[in-house]
């Protein structure tokens, strides 16, 4: 027999996991649009560019392109949305009601973007692969926890 209040548990310990992650691309994210900001303020600056090769000067240009800031917003805006998410169905789980299952649809799309863009750029590495794929399977497996606790009736 399937012990529903361990799955309870585990959806509420994967959902605070996930909220760890979310919270810190979050904060990574600022962080970026800061920098990316600032970047774009300097690029064209004698003094700035100076310091870098022609080669190291294409790279930066290649990170304030108009689609890698707007992918950048979308990440921090979906990073904040799973956060809210997350904490509505933190408290939906402690009241035992329905648990959404949005914000794990939404961590998946954002890490299956994450991977394809990855992928298509040129310096594709596997640690950021690998953590993307992990974070995939850490809100497949949320997803699962809360699909059963959902269809399970008391």
């Amino acid at each position: 027999m399937v012990s529903y209040e361990k799955i309870r548990q585990s959806l509420r310990s994967f959902t605070v996991l996930l909220q760890v992650i979310y919270f810190l691309t979050a904060i990574f994210g600022v962080l970026s649009v800061i920098g990316v900001f600032l970047l774009k303020a300097n690029i064209n600056s004698e003094a700035y560019t100076s310091q870098y090769s022609s080669q190291q000067l294409e790279i930066l240009r290649q990170s304030i392109t108009p689609f890698a800031i707007f992918l950048l917003c979308v990440s921090l805006a979906a990073s904040i949305l799973i956060i809210v998410f997350n904490f509505i169905n933190l408290s939906k789980i402690k009241k035992k009601d329905e648990i959404s299952y949005l914000p794990f649809y939404l961590g998946a799309v954002l890490a299956l973007i994450n991977i394809v863009s990855n992928l298509l750029t040129a310096k594709a590495q596997a640690i950021g692969l690998l953590i993307q794929i992990a974070i995939l399977a850490i809100n497949f497996y949320a997803f699962t926890r809360a699909k059963m606790l959902n269809e399970h009736d008391d």
